[in-house]
């Protein structure tokens, strides 16, 4: 029986030799069920103080990396604070017969054009958290 691959677009590299070390781990564990294949998307550089204009310029320079990584045919799910709560990702996994491409954007968030391709919008909180912990967070939620 063939494996199901789940793809993780993320924009951002982890920096963090705990989190990479953490990430190796899951992995480890996670490969074992699915075929997990993480991509890292070049983040733009920002500073906190960028007008909305500039703001919507990284968001589109990030969606055309974005969209240019995204595997043909998988269901393309988005992490968004706007999206819907869900009680597990193992869940999705298991009610798709895809493959399954989870997108995680940067910091500003993710380009309308990214969004508006998502076959489910998917939200962990109303909180917001690093990027690089959402990513681990993601991981060991495929693994459960």
């Amino acid at each position: 029986m063939n494996k199901k691959n789940i793809y993780l677009i993320c924009v951002g590299k982890l920096k963090s030799t705990p989190f990479k070390n953490t990430e190796k781990r899951i992995l480890y564990k996670t490969n074992n069920n699915y075929n997990v294949n993480i991509i890292e998307i070049e983040s733009e550089k920002n500073d906190k103080l960028q007008r909305a204009s500039e703001i919507e310029k990284i968001k589109e320079k990030e969606a055309l990396r974005i969209l240019s990584s995204i595997p043909k045919n998988t269901y393309i799910v988005t992490l968004e604070i706007k999206g819907k709560k869900i009680k597990s990702i193992k869940g999705i996994i298991d009610e798709i017969d895809r493959d399954i491409c989870f997108i995680i954007g940067g910091s500003v968030g993710l380009s309308q054009k990214v969004s508006n391709l998502s076959n489910k919008k998917i939200s962990f909180s109303d909180m917001t958290f690093p990027h690089a912990l959402i990513r681990l967070i993601m991981l060991e939620q495929i693994n459960s």
